[in-house]
């Protein structure tokens, strides 16, 4: 949870070496990397904690889209209690590596 919780926040406060290190683990080109910086910068969570909205969400469209057909509760399936208790007291201080 922590380190997830890092990426987040490097991803978020830089937000151009997060794409320099996305395209080079994926070594796809610099118009697609544009392109999905444009997506991502928008879409990254401010934490590692499940959405319980997110889930509804993602449950309606996998419904709407048949990929499945019911899903359980967010409750039932998401353990928010562990990535809380992992994240207590945890502030990420992340830095450029320039």
């Amino acid at each position: 949870m922590r380190s997830i919780a890092m990426a987040l926040a490097f991803m978020q406060k830089y937000p151009d070496q997060a794409m320099r290190i996305l395209q080079k683990y994926t070594q796809v080109d610099a118009k697609t990397i544009a392109a999905a910086k444009e997506v991502l910068q928008h879409a990254y969570p401010a934490t590692p904690v499940a959405d319980e909205h997110a889930y509804d969400v993602a449950v309606a469209f996998d419904i709407k889209a048949g990929l499945i057909t019911s899903a359980p509760p967010y409750q039932q399936l998401v353990d928010t209690q562990t990535a809380v208790q992992a994240l207590q007291g945890f502030r990420s201080s992340v830095r450029s590596r320039s």
